[in-house]
């Protein structure tokens, strides 16, 4: 398993060989030309401009090298897991997750405390919800639960449905 410490310097000794073999490849060609005996001015105006070409894209090559190691070393944002917005089968419900989200391939679980619900209290003619949860420390995969809708109903006991969710971490 690699660690972003070795990802960078692995990319880091990647991009020095590259840049080694470049530079090394254009000596060389300078190399020949004189020892060759026929340098003229214009081979010198000709070496000129590709060593001028090779020195800017070393500048990028090296510009874009210490930004991939920035991103991989810098600090992340959490990443949160979310579904697509969802439909409670009873409007203006209270919704609730009363049992863990479980990982298809069995590798894990979410448990209600670790799930948000947007809105956890619906309007009374909305349906549409969704569900977040933070991702690190998830085993990635297709976790399925559910999602309890309970709507009171005066002087009678509360309608209570289900919905069946699925949630994606990756």
């Amino acid at each position: 398993m690699s660690t972003p410490l070795g990802d960078v310097a692995a990319e880091m000794a990647q991009l020095a060989s590259t840049l080694i073999d470049r530079w090394s490849d254009r000596v060389a060609t300078v190399a020949a030309k004189v020892e060759g005996g026929h340098y003229t001015a214009d081979d010198a105006a000709g070496d000129l401009a590709a060593n001028a070409s090779l020195a800017v894209e070393t500048g990028l090559m090296l510009a874009s090298g210490w930004l991939d190691a920035i991103a991989i070393l810098g600090p992340h944002p959490p990443v949160a897991a979310s579904t697509p917005p969802l439909e409670s089968p009873l409007a203006g419900a209270a919704l609730t997750i009363e049992a863990p989200f479980v990982n298809l391939d069995g590798s894990g679980h979410l448990s209600p405390s670790q799930i948000t619900i947007d809105p956890r209290q619906l309007d009374p003619q909305a349906v549409e919800f969704q569900l977040s949860a933070p991702a690190q420390g998830c085993e990635p995969g297709l976790y399925v639960g559910s999602v309890t809708a309970t709507l009171p109903v005066p002087n009678q006991p509360p309608q209570v449905a289900s919905t069946r969710a699925l949630l994606t971490v990756q």
